[in-house]
């Protein structure tokens, strides 16, 4: 049988090889650009900059400090140098000093050291181009211009940088010379200043390579000034002496055995015996590729493996080329190879190092193959019963072939893995963990995240109302309406399995609308809501219908309001709301109706909307007055109905144009995009409430299920999982110094306990809204024993009541008096509702009374004088904060709260959505850890103050969707878990198919995890259930560190088999071959061959935005990415693809600029930048990370109906401007055919497309010699 011989042919290749014969075949990778000696240096400072900047500049001083203590400068292990200064700067025992070597040897961040490299060539050629120099300086205050360059140190003139800034429109400023990038970009090393950098502060880029006296001159003079916040520092690697290969690692290199030599294999002078099995140990390869115990026993295994294919001598003499035969073979298969995935599982768990048994078996398989297939004993049946059930549950979480690090799924699959992606999360994890064990060195926090879930949940909250009331104002009404008096009312429905929507006449789904009826969105929310309505959705539907403006108005403004009735001025939702609670009172048909002709026409105008209710009740026709009838009654003064939604808006904080499905707010109104979702997520959880018979026949469903569930009074941002604070919220170092100068309000008895809540108001109080919510904020205190407030005044440090209240904050501390509390809890309450005169008069009089029970008590007094008198202060992170900052941190997390004043009911909701979700078990365990100590106020507020460093660390951790193990405990019938003796930074859970090319490429990372960091590794086995075929016909390495060789080494290989060797780099690498010493394709002896990474793929997808709500992909549109170094520049380009609108072009690391094509295309097309116009989009490529361009283009004025593809182009064209718009894109396809003729030549008949496909380490040769 074919199956049986192809598979006993590979198996027997490993019986035809000695040692002595084993044959060598090396690979290794290198990039299109060189390196200086210095770069262990400088890739390691890259390293340490990622998540701290300021690592980056402790890392020169170590540098400078090692490097200057080393004698002779001829041989300088730079190396040693990087890793002792990183040691320096980096915490002992830290888990990212372990990862650091490893990353060296990736050389995972040469691209950002050639991307400075190509950035320092520009900019000397242009600023400094007479002259050898190894440092250099640019002065700039606004991007595109410099004011200086110095080429020495010794030109440097401090005057330079007083000099004031350039005016907007001074157009006779003069530039110096400099590189088109000489300012500041994404990827800069930028001092983080912690004194105040002033706005107009100058900004100084320093080039240079690290070590050279000329930078350190440079260095040594700016950064005080940039510790003193008078400049804007940044460095920038300028190395010298590039003449070193870059070796990368992070790809594999194949070596696949010709399909021709399990054709070949002649089995026909084998002669019958019984099999014998044979029991081999491949562990004994120290070498991973040493030849194993059954190689030296060949005679044996060679007998052994004649007398096995005997038993199968019948099978074996069928045509193998009969479809027929080869099914029937197929069949026959033995129960060796359809078990092989069950024997190789049993004899890796069998060895004591299973993951370095896995690696050998999994790489180099053809040659360890017989040591499986010669086994005599099948799998018992139930070993593959209980298999099969822990593999179906693996694969029902999408686990299979799949690693889980720290909870995290990774695909080690060909294309869709990326090693320096994998990098990246590594370090993320490594430095989380570092966070945690430095604030929780005893592990009871991390034990506590795992109760966590980093899944968005739906949170409700309580919004509803009486059907006929007006706020919700309700659209129909599921219990009473004609439409649905045939539907079924016994909840006795829910009780059954179904697979449908359930339809009952109760009012199981309600959706409310938070809409301005005259917008453009909530016109198409309404239109949406109508086209439900028609189809009979089994939905409530209401509106809460207001304006940013309304909601603006104060109790004065709003008794005050009066709406236009002046007919061409534009309709605002008063008008649209007043006039439906009039048509509303007419009747249903009415009401509808006018709803039906409110949302068919956009900017409604006054009159229109009058006219549209006089039609809706019969009066357009019928009354000569219906003009000043109806604007009679939209002036008759009774406007609680329409005040009413706004004012329930407001109380209930939801965001206009937004949307709640039974308490769940969506911030959006495309209602049609989640209401599946909404139906089954809550159509289950009735089932289950009645099949508890946790809901009676005559009960509100709607409340029964709210209720079931934790709901809050009002919404809050942090409900979406997508929320994000703006940018202009402050963001604190919360384990900075200055914190130990600022004090906060505590429960009676508890300032002496850590707190799990750790609330920070930051608010103008010398404003009604400030004042108010700290006011709010105080109040709750009391009823929160677990909680401690901090507020800070952000008003000008001038000598303003609020500035006053804030010294008394700071004299008072950390304080649980609640005398002093009361105290400032009223003047708080009189600053939000009185003048200053009078907060002053009642406040003294609050004072005295307090005084009178406590004449001793000379804080009492104090606080008396510095109602109208203080010291002079300044609070500590005043520079921080500016007087429009009104926001409320929980444990670390900002909420904005803008405009509107924190209410009592808005902080209850914070703080317990807090303690129930994020902080939940965390908080609990964190305290725990203090509850037998004695701590001191002080020592109290600092662990409170580490708690929110806790939080961020837990934030990160929960950024990403993590899973839970599928399988709670080690089975080691199939699984494996690495022995560790301290807790580990990494949990790895491996789910593999020994057999599978997974396992060739996972299996070498996981010994890495184990040995290099220390990882905990569970290897979970999970075999396939049977084979037909041989599974693994190829030999495998994946050069991933851990060792001291940067080239793939395949040693001691079979001498037989004819080899075809392919390599698996990242997708975005373009990857040539530009040496090797045979046919790689066709390898029959020693091989050696040498690639190199001659770009990076910069791809992403091009969006037309010309109309906004409707994008288009421009189809065809020609993209060009350019850039200059020094005298070379470098072009490319490409076209928008139909599919997605992709886009792919060549770069190698630098900066470039990505625009559209001259000519037509940049005729009827422009690039936009967050809504701006721009020519051209910078491209910074600086690692092998995989990411995506998002591009934006819109057509040009005039051209918005004019396709790209037209054949309206002028049929003639000088030739320079034919020259000038060819592309070499246009080359690419064009090349191989004639050139164009003026005329076609006439055919008739059907079209032959001919595709030519080149594969194979010829395929490169090909394509360049296409492009030229």
């Amino acid at each position: 049988m074919l199956a049986a011989r192809m598979w006993m042919g590979l198996a027997a290749l490993a019986a035809s090889s000695r040692m002595a014969d084993g044959r060598q075949v090396h690979v290794n990778l290198t990039t299109s650009y060189l390196a200086s000696p210095l770069y262990p240096i400088l890739e390691t400072s890259e390293f340490l900059s990622q998540d701290d900047p300021a690592l980056f500049f402790k890392y020169l001083s170590a540098v400078n400090m090692r490097h200057n203590a080393i004698k002779d400068k001829h041989d300088v292990n730079y190396t040693k140098v990087a890793l002792e200064a990183a040691a320096d700067v980096l915490p002992e025992d830290s888990s990212v000093s372990r990862l650091l070597p490893f990353v060296l040897q990736t050389r995972a961040h040469s691209p950002s050291i050639e991307l400075f490299h190509q950035l320092a060539i520009e900019s000397a050629f242009k600023g400094c181009p007479n002259e050898t120099v190894s440092a250099w300086a640019i002065i700039y205050r606004s991007a595109g211009c410099a004011d200086a360059v110095m080429c020495d140190v010794e030109d440097f003139d401090s005057s330079v940088l007083d000099a004031a800034a350039p005016a907007l429109d001074d157009s006779e400023r003069t530039c110096a010379a400099s590189g088109q990038h000489d300012f500041y970009l994404p990827v800069d090393h930028v001092y983080p200043s912690t004194a105040s950098v002033a706005a107009n502060a100058p900004h100084v880029v320093v080039y240079g390579e690290l070590t050279s006296p000329s930078f350190q001159a440079f260095h040594s003079k700016l950064l005080p000034l940039a510790v003193a916040g008078s400049i804007k520092y940044i460095v920038r690697h300028a190395p010298t002496n590039n003449t070193l290969p870059v070796l990368v690692h992070g790809y594999g290199v194949t070596l696949h055995v010709k399909n021709m030599e399990y054709k070949t294999f002649d089995d026909s002078k084998t002669s019958k015996s019984s099999s014998n099995g044979t029991s081999v140990d491949i562990d004994d390869d120290q070498d991973d590729f040493v030849v194993s115990v059954m190689m030296k026993k060949h005679d044996e295994v060679a007998q052994a493996l004649r007398n096995y294919l005997e038993d199968f001598d019948d099978a074996s003499a069928v045509d193998e080329f009969a479809s027929d035969d080869v099914d029937d073979a197929k069949k026959k298969a033995p129960w060796q190879l359809t078990q092989l995935g069950y024997l190789a599982m049993q004899y890796i768990m069998a060895s004591a190092d299973p993951l370095k048994r896995l690696q050998l078996l999994s790489q180099n398989f053809p040659k360890y193959a017989s040591s499986l297939v010669l086994t005599s004993k099948p799998v018992a049946a139930e070993t593959i019963e209980a298999m099969g059930l822990v593999r179906n549950q693996v694969i029902s979480q999408r686990l299979h072939n799949r690693i889980v690090v720290n909870g995290l799924p990774v695909d080690f699959n060909e294309y869709g893995f990326n090693a320096f992606d994998f990098l990246k999360s590594l370090s993320g994890e490594l430095r989380l963990a570092d966070t945690l064990a430095k604030l929780d060195p005893s592990g009871t926090i991390r034990g506590a995240v795992g109760s966590l879930s980093s899944a968005p949940a739906d949170v409700r909250i309580t919004l509803r109302g009486p059907v006929d009331g007006f706020a919700p104002l309700y659209l129909n009404s599921i219990e009473t309406d004609e439409e649905t008096e045939d539907w079924p009312t016994d909840m006795g429905i829910l009780r059954a399995p179904t697979w449908n929507l359930i339809y009952l006449r109760k009012v199981m789904y309600e959706l409310i609308l938070v809409v301005d009826p005259t917008t453009k969105e909530g016109i198409e929310a309404l239109n949406e809501v109508n086209f439900l309505r028609n189809r009979q959705a089994p939905i409530q539907f209401g509106v809460l219908w207001t304006s940013p403006q309304l909601l603006a108005l104060s109790a004065e403004e709003r008794a005050a309001y009066t709406p236009s009735v002046r007919d061409e001025d534009l309709a605002t939702v008063f008008h649209v709301a007043k006039m439906f609670h009039a048509a509303k009172k007419h009747s249903k048909a009415a009401r509808d109706k006018y709803l039906r002709e409110v949302v068919s026409v956009n900017d409604l105008k006054v009159k229109e909307v009058l006219q549209m209710y006089s039609q809706a009740v019969g009066e357009r026709f019928s009354n000569d007055a219906w003009l000043e009838d109806a604007k009679a009654i939209l002036t008759d003064g009774d406007n609680d109905p329409v005040w009413a939604m706004t004012d329930l808006v407001a109380a209930k904080k939801l965001p206009i144009n937004s949307h709640v499905f039974n308490g769940v707010v969506r911030n959006h109104v495309h209602v049609q995009e989640d209401i599946m979702s909404h139906f089954g997520r809550d159509q289950s959880l009735y089932q289950e409430l009645v099949r508890g018979d946790k809901i009676t026949d005559d009960a509100d469903m709607l409340n029964e299920l709210v209720g079931s569930e934790e709901s809050y009074a009002v919404y809050c941002p942090w409900f979406d999982p997508r929320y994000q604070a703006p940018r202009t919220v402050p963001e604190f170092s919360w384990d900075e110094p200055a914190w130990k100068q600022v004090g906060s309000f505590h429960a009676a008895g508890t300032a002496s306990k850590p707190k799990r809540q750790n609330v920070l108001l930051l608010a103008n109080l010398d404003t009604a809204t400030g004042a108010q919510s700290a006011y709010q904020a105080l109040k709750r205190v009391p009823d929160y024993p677990d909680l401690g407030l901090t507020i800070v005044h952000t008003g000008a440090s001038s000598n303003t009541l609020g500035h006053r209240v804030s010294y008394m904050l700071s004299q008072l501390g950390h304080t649980d008096s609640t005398t002093y509390m009361a105290v400032v809890l009223e003047v708080l309450r009189l600053m939000s509702k009185k003048p200053e005169a009078d907060v002053l008069t009642h406040a003294r009089l609050f004072l005295q009374l307090h005084l009178d029970a406590a004449p001793n008590d000379k804080i009492l007094t104090k606080l008396n004088e510095w109602l109208t008198s203080t010291p002079s202060f300044s609070h500590p992170f005043s520079f921080k904060v500016d007087p429009h900052n009104h926001v409320i941190y929980v444990n670390g997390r900002p909420l904005d709260l803008a405009a509107s004043p924190l209410s009592a009911e808005h902080f209850d909701v914070l703080v317990v959505h807090e303690a129930s979700t994020r902080s939940k078990a965390v908080s609990k365990a964190y305290v725990a850890q203090f509850k037998h100590d004695n701590l001191s106020v002080e020592d109290a507020a600092d662990k409170s103050l580490a708690f929110n460093l806790v939080m961020n660390a837990i934030d990160e951790y929960l950024k990403v969707r993590r899973v839970p193990s599928v399988l709670p405990e080690v089975n080691p019938l199939y699984s494996y878990e690495t022995p560790t003796s301290q807790p580990s930074g990494l949990d790895v859970v491996a789910y593999l198919d020994p057999l599978s090319e997974t396992a060739q490429r996972a299996s070498g990372i996981l010994r890495m995890l184990a040995s290099v960091l220390h990882a905990k590794i569970t290897l979970v086995l999970l075999p396939s259930p049977s084979y037909e075929e041989f599974p693994l016909k190829r030999f495998y390495r994946f050069l991933w560190g851990g060792s001291e060789s940067s080239s793939v080494d395949f040693l001691r290989l079979p001498r037989k088999p004819v080899l075809t060797l392919n390599i698996e780099p990242p997708e975005l690498w373009n990857v040539q071959m530009i040496q090797s010493d045979v046919d790689v394709d066709n390898i029959q002896d020693d091989a050696s061959a040498t690639f190199y990474i001659k770009d990076v793929l910069v791809y992403g997808q091009c969006v037309d935005r010309t109309i906004v709500h409707y994008p288009s992909l421009p189809n065809g549109l020609q993209l060009t990415l350019e850039r200059s170094a020094g005298t070379v520049h470098s072009h490319k380009d490409t076209v928008v693809m139909k599919n997605l609108g992709y886009f792919q072009l060549q770069a190698a690391p630098g900066v470039w600029e990505l625009g559209l094509a001259k000519g037509r295309h940049s005729k009827l097309y422009e690039l936009v930048i967050q809504e701006d116009r721009a020519t051209t989009v910078p491209v910074i490529v600086y690692d092998f990370l995989s990411s995506t361009l998002q591009l934006v283009v819109k057509k040009q004025h005039g051209q918005e109906s004019v396709r790209l593809l037209d054949e309206d182009e002028p049929a003639h064209k000088t030739t320079g401007e034919a020259v000038e718009e060819k592309s070499y894109w246009r080359s690419l396809v064009q090349w191989g055919s004639d050139p164009p003729s003026s005329k076609r030549d006439a055919r008739s008949g059907d079209t032959i497309h001919v595709f030519s496909l080149a594969t194979g380490a010829w395929t490169p040769y090909i394509l360049s010699m296409r492009g030229r």
